[in-house]
């Protein structure tokens, strides 16, 4: 059933008929709007002047393309940007220049050609006069690109101030070599040709030789890899070298990292009570808190109806809490008077209550309230002495 229904989805309507286009073969859209797909008055090509409807009334499946009109390249290739493709590589050409150094015995010309001194017959004359003349020229061009039109901290064809590279300490007519520079092993040095594009000329790979330097890591990690191989099979000599489990078991064999397959995961659940808190005795049980995780002595605070932990308040703070309490039940009385007999009662709030306006007389307020609770309690006591003969 659930193939049959995805082939009728596939299928689509069975009114609606798909028209192709006669040059790239592609599916035709039918939402494209009439001032997209009709080509404008002053387009020269009639063979495109189509309305939009002008495909449904046709009988056949094959119509022109309406859209060519839009294209930078009319006759070219059409290109498919819905598709996902690598860009266009932005390739370094670096061309080989010459060094007017006498002492060398080979003359670097160029044309990136090397030409050795030391390869003179006396049956060629004719062609070492050629070869004197040719490397002489090219040393006079070497010394007039020196000289002007060129920056001297890279070397190509723009001013000083202009360079993207890296700035260099040392100037590049005093550089053999330098790191928008390559030498080969002959020693011909090379340059950098100069960027027209304005990607090349912003890119910040350009001139970096990826697989050269690349390379070097993958030797590297294929000689260690090499290595640990040699000594594992040393080790074992059941092993087979060129066997895929052997290289793993090679490369893993030593790691600090890698897991042994025989040990057990350990793991425990989030609620199991940490050994270093069974531990601890403070004379109080430790409270457990299962929405933040942590234990918390009751001792020291108590859990509110969110589940926060809230400590109890000591000191000046504690006593500070005491007065504002004390202010509080004071003034509530004092409302109640004024609701009940407004008439008589001239103020809703006394401000020797308030511990906003003067904290000081409320303080002492609170005291001598403190003082005559005292009186009356001890009173009381003393009155249950002599009533049952404790006295």
């Amino acid at each position: 059933m659930n193939r049959d229904r995805k082939a009728a989805a596939n299928k689509g309507p069975p009114n609606k008929r798909t028209y192709v286009n006669s040059e790239t073969g592609r599916k035709v859209n039918d939402y494209i709007p009439k001032f997209i797909s009709s080509t404008p008055w002053y387009y020269e090509n009639e063979a495109l002047k189509v309305d939009s409807q002008s495909r449904k009334r046709k009988s056949d499946d094959e119509i022109v393309d309406r859209l060519k009109h839009q294209r930078l390249d009319p006759e070219g290739k059409v290109v498919p940007y819905n598709e996902a493709k690598s860009g266009s590589d932005i390739v370094d050409e670096f061309v080989a220049i010459c060094d007017d150094d006498g002492e060398d015995q080979v003359d670097r010309c160029s044309d990136g050609i090397a030409i050795d001194k030391t390869d003179d017959n006396d049956n060629n004359d004719n062609k070492n006069k050629s070869r004197k003349e040719d490397t002489s020229s090219l040393r006079r061009k070497v010394r007039e690109w020196k000289k002007k039109g060129r920056c001297g901290n890279c070397g190509g064809k723009h001013q000083k101030s202009e360079c993207f590279e890296k700035p260099h300490s040392i100037s590049y007519i005093y550089r053999n070599d330098g790191d928008s520079n390559r030498q080969d092993k002959r020693g011909v040095t090379y340059v950098k040709k100069e960027a027209k594009d304005w990607d090349e000329v912003k890119d910040r790979w350009r001139g970096v030789d990826i697989n050269e330097e690349y390379g070097e890591i993958v030797d590297n990690l294929k000689k260690k890899e090499e290595r640990l191989l040699s000594k594992f099979v040393e080790d074992n000599q059941d092993a087979d070298r060129n066997d895929k489990d052997t290289i793993v078991k090679a490369i893993m064999k030593d790691n600090p990292l890698a897991l042994d397959p025989n040990d057990k995961i350990i793991t425990r659940s989030l609620e199991d009570k940490p050994r270093y808190l069974e531990v601890i005795k403070t004379g109080e049980e430790l409270r457990y808190n299962p929405k933040s995780r942590v234990y918390k002595d009751l001792k020291e605070g108590y859990l509110n109806e969110r589940g926060q932990f809230v400590r109890y308040l000591t000191g000046e703070a504690a006593e500070f809490e005491k007065l504002k309490k004390f202010a509080k039940s004071v003034q509530s009385e004092q409302q109640k008077k004024w609701r009940q007999d407004s008439e008589n009662t001239e103020k809703v709030v006394n401000p020797e209550y308030a511990t906003e306006i003067s904290p000081t007389a409320a303080m002492l307020k609170m005291k001598e309230k403190e003082e005559k609770d005292k009186l009356v309690k001890e009173a009381k006591k003393k009155a249950l002495l002599e009533k049952y003969g404790a006295l």
